[in-house]
């Protein structure tokens, strides 16, 4: 009889731990976000009057932009300021004696219906959701 009872115990937990890790398991499945993710590319472009720097060459700004240079941040945020994700400014390369253009690499952007790029700091650039599709999630923009 006390095998019986003991053998009987050992199941009802069996099937209860299997029934409270199924249910777990469906709560955290639930709770899981399903957000798509979006690899942004593009080019920000500094346009510094006064610089001098040397077509098809490597560059970067000089004050009041000496923040942008390869590896700046760029951060982007909802339009709370909750941040969504960051990345960094590639190898640039001038384009004219004043232009400096950099690519946006490493951001992976969730689905927002608003999106605040900043890049070193050096203020914010909207663009929405719909702007972000038509694009294909390449965006083009710059200071200066």
């Amino acid at each position: 009889m006390k095998v019986r009872f003991v053998a009987l115990a050992v199941a009802i937990a069996a099937a209860l731990a299997g029934a409270c890790s199924s249910g777990s398991g469906h709560n955290q499945s639930k709770s899981k976000s399903k957000s798509a993710t979006h690899q942004l590319a593009g080019e920000f472009t500094l346009h510094q009057d006064g610089a001098t720097f040397t077509p098809n060459t490597p560059c970067a700004g000089s004050a009041p932009h000496d923040a942008i240079k390869v590896g700046a941040p760029v951060d982007v945020t909802d339009a709370d300021g909750k941040p969504l994700a960051s990345g960094f400014l590639g190898q640039s390369t001038a384009t004219s004696t004043t232009e400096c253009r950099f690519p946006v690499q490493n951001v992976r952007l969730p689905d927002a219906p608003t999106y605040l790029v900043s890049v070193a700091n050096q203020g914010n650039f909207t663009f929405t959701h719909d702007d972000m599709t038509q694009k294909n999630w390449r965006i083009e923009f710059g200071i200066g």
